[in-house]
């Protein structure tokens, strides 16, 4: 399950013209994030009921979701135990918690998009990682 984060790209030197403070910028801009939640797609049948679940789980401080998406769109993201529900967002998680969400009108998770104050992060959901309870 890898991560993507859309949108910032660093470029350039930021109209600098002190060499020192331009290798500063570019090591800093090297350094790469490491993703600050996991996501996995999770299937649950009690009693005979097929439950749909997408569990994401924070691996930093505090973790705020603004928004997310499955299948582009073509899923429905739901409040979970209560299915019949939107859920209430922003969700803030702390480390090791998790934020867990319904999926309504389809039966395989392929794509989330998690969106966060510090950017959208996309993640492929791979067979291995959907896990049936």
């Amino acid at each position: 399950m890898a991560a993507v984060e859309s949108g910032e790209v660093e470029e350039g030197n930021g109209g600098s013209d002190d060499g020192a403070a331009d290798e500063d910028e570019t090591a800093e801009s090297e350094i790469p994030e490491s993703d600050p939640m996991s996501v996995e797609f999770v299937v649950d049948a009690p009693y005979g009921l097929t439950l749909r679940k997408v569990v994401i789980r924070a691996k930093t401080d505090l973790l705020t979701i603004d928004g997310v998406t499955l299948n582009r769109g073509n899923c429905e993201v739901r409040a979970y135990p209560d299915s019949h529900l939107a859920p209430k967002l922003p969700i803030r998680v702390r480390y090791g918690n998790a934020a867990i969400f319904s999926v309504g009108k389809c039966d395989k998770v392929i794509e989330v998009v998690v969106d966060t104050p510090s950017g959208t992060y996309s993640y492929d959901i791979v067979d291995a990682a959907q896990r049936v309870r």
